[in-house]
């Protein structure tokens, strides 16, 4: 990785993808060798935002990198991002579990905007019945994860403090797929999910730069 005030070069499988921090980086073309199909062919797993159906441009990105993820091979992960948006465009986001993702994560809430379904069991056996791996958190009360017709629950992590929620969800996201990715069972890998968002949630904001994520793999 390389960097200046403006730009971070970050070469993942030999493409050099630069990403934009501010100042001149904001209106100045860098001429990088970033080729998205490149990156998304050379990744393990790629995960999509179902915030994206809300925007334009996001949107067409995503309706760009499936066909792209599929026909390399590469594992979609998907995640239903917020209730609201769900319902906003549901037959986009029932299509996208359905058709297109290997892994979904969502909360009880979105889980029960995509189903229709109240009750949570009863959403979370018919996301089972769309997708092969899902990882649906509960909050307080941990979280479900359903593979291949099997249901492991994964017990909740108190966190030292509770302070904020923001970002606990996808930090659940972030440890289940690394687990993924290095061939951990599913109650391993939501366990490390579990983990990740406790820290996550005993501070303000999103971001945990005082933890490192070695300190999960216990």
């Amino acid at each position: 990785m390389r960097q200046n005030p403006h730009v971070t070069e970050l070469d993942i499988h030999g493409a050099l993808l630069g990403i934009h921090g501010g100042g001149e980086g904001q209106r100045t073309w860098t001429g990088l060798s970033f080729q998205v199909p490149d990156v998304i062919a050379g990744a393990g797993i790629v995960l999509l935002e179902g915030y994206a159906f809300d925007n334009r441009d996001a949107r067409a990105a995503l309706e760009k990198i499936v066909p792209i993820a599929k026909d390399a091979g590469t594992t979609i992960a998907f995640t239903l991002s917020d209730a609201q948006c769900v319902k906003r465009h549901h037959a986009d986001f029932v299509a996208m579990v359905r058709d297109h993702a290997d892994i979904v994560f969502g909360n009880e809430k979105e889980s029960a905007a995509l189903t229709l379904k109240n009750d949570f069991n009863a959403a979370a056996r018919e996301i089972a019945a769309m997708c092969g791996f899902s990882a649906l958190t509960r909050g307080s009360k941990g979280a479900v994860i359903l593979q291949d017709g099997r249901a492991h629950d994964i017990a909740p992590v108190k966190p030292v403090k509770l302070v904020d929620t923001t970002g606990a969800g996808d930090a659940f996201a972030a440890g289940v797929l690394y687990g993924l990715s290095q061939g951990m069972p599913a109650p391993q890998c939501g366990g490390l999910g579990a983990r990740a968002a406790s820290a996550t949630i005993g501070h303000v904001g999103a971001r945990s730069p005082s933890v490192k994520f070695s300190d999960f793999l216990v």
